[in-house]
C-alpha cells in the first residue's frame, strides 16, 4: 500500500542541525486525525547531502527533504503527476517501450508502445542490436558468466560503432531513463562503465518479479540475478541512494535487503548509510555485509542467502 508523503514544509522548519540528530514533533497535519502525542520523528541523515528524513508512527507517512521546500515540491508534483498518468493508463508500470524508436533496429522494436509526449528518452545508437546471435563472443560471454543466457529484447544490445554492450534503464512510464555502456574487449582502456541520461525522464522502476522482498544492488546484473531468485530488485548503479529512490521504494515494500559488493571501505560506509536511512522508514531492513555483488552466486546461492536473512527476523 502506497504511504502517504509528507511534505517537507510539515517538518523541515523542526529539521536539527546537526548530523545524526533526530527530534520528535506533533504531526500537525496527520491525516489519520491529530497528534499530541509527537509521533514524528525528524532526522537529519546526511549533513553533506543536506538530507532530512521525516516518518510519522501515527499516519505511516514519510517525507524527505534534499536541497529545500522549493525544489522537493517541485519534484513531489511530479511525481505525483506521473502517478496520476499511470492510474489513469491502468495503473501498471508498464513494460518497456519501442515501436516508435526512430534510433533503433527493428529486432528492438517489437512489440512496444508509443513514447510518453513531454519526456526526451534517451535515444540509442542506430546500430543497437538486441539479438544477441549477432553480437561479437565477447558480448556473449560478458552476460552467459553470470547465468544469464536468455534474450534481453528492449534491455540489452551490442553497438558496433561504439564496440561496447549497452543496458537500458526505464523510468515507471517506460521511458529511457538512461543508457549504461560496458566495454567488453581486452585492451580497452576507457573507462569500465559510461552512461548518457534523460533529464526529463521519470522515477527509475523496480525491476519487478511480484515479491514483497527489495533487494538493493549496485548493478544491473546483479539485480537481473536477484529477479531469477525470484525477488524484486532495484539497482542503484552507484553506491548510494537518492532521497527520491528512498521515498519511493519505501513506498512500495516493507521488507527491504541492502547487498552491495563490500569490496572497500567506502562502499561498506555507504551501504551502513543506505541502511540508516532506509530504517527510518522501514522497520525490516536487512544487510548482507559478507558477500560480492549477488551476481557473482548461483541462483541456489542467492535463494539461499536471502531466505536466511528473512528468516532471521
Amino acid at each position: 500500500m502506497r504511504r502517504h508523503r509528507i511534505h517537507p514544509s510539515e517538518f523541515m522548519d523542526y529539521a536539527p542541525d546537526r548530523q545524526g540528530e533526530q527530534v520528535r514533533i506533533n504531526h500537525e497535519q496527520c491525516p489519520a486525525g491529530e497528534d499530541t502525542r509527537r509521533r514524528m520523528y525528524v532526522k537529519r541523515s546526511d549533513e553533506e547531502l543536506d538530507t532530512v528524513v521525516a516518518y510519522c508512527h501515527n499516519c505511516g507517512g514519510v517525507g524527505v527533504s534534499k536541497c529545500g521546500t522549493a525544489a522537493i515540491s517541485s519534484w513531489r508534483d511530479r511525481v505525483l503527476s506521473s502517478d496520476l498518468l499511470r492510474r489513469e493508463q491502468g495503473g501498471a508500470q508498464g513494460s518497456p517501450r519501442g515501436s516508435g524508436w526512430a534510433e533503433v533496429s527493428a529486432s528492438a522494436a517489437q512489440g512496444a508502445g508509443p513514447h510518453d509526449k513531454g519526456v526526451e528518452e534517451v535515444l540509442l545508437p542506430r546500430d543497437a542490436e538486441f539479438s544477441r546471435t549477432c553480437w561479437p563472443k565477447e558480448g556473449r560471454v560478458f552476460l552467459s558468466r553470470y547465468g544469464l543466457t536468455e534474450e534481453y529484447p528492449g534491455e540489452v544490445f551490442y553497438s558496433s560503432s561504439r564496440q561496447r554492450i549497452g543496458i537500458v534503464i526505464y523510468d515507471c512510464d517506460g521511458n529511457r531513463e538512461r543508457v549504461i555502456y560496458r566495454r567488453i574487449f581486452a585492451g580497452d582502456t576507457a573507462p569500465k562503465y559510461m552512461q548518457e541520461r534523460s533529464r526529463s525522464a521519470g522515477q527509475r522502476r523496480t525491476m519487478s518479479v511480484g515479491s514483497d522482498v527489495l533487494v538493493l544492488t549496485e548493478d544491473w546484473v546483479s539485480s537481473k540475478k536477484i529477479n531469477r531468485s525470484g525477488y524484486d530488485a532495484f539497482p542503484l548503479l552507484t553506491t548510494s541512494l537518492k532521497p527520491e529512490d528512498l521515498v519511493h521504494l519505501t513506498d512500495e515494500y516493507s521488507r527491504v535487503i541492502v547487498w552491495l559488493d563490500n569490496d572497500n571501505p567506502v562502499v561498506k560506509k555507504n551501504r551502513d548509510t543506505i541502511v540508516n536511512n532506509i530504517s527510518l522508514l522501514v522497520s525490516n531492513v536487512y544487510c548482507v555485509s559478507d558477500l560480492s555483488d549477488p551476481k557473482n552466486y548461483s541462483v541456489t546461492k542467492l535463494k539461499e542467502v536471502i531466505n536466511n536473512v528473512i528468516s532471521d527476523d
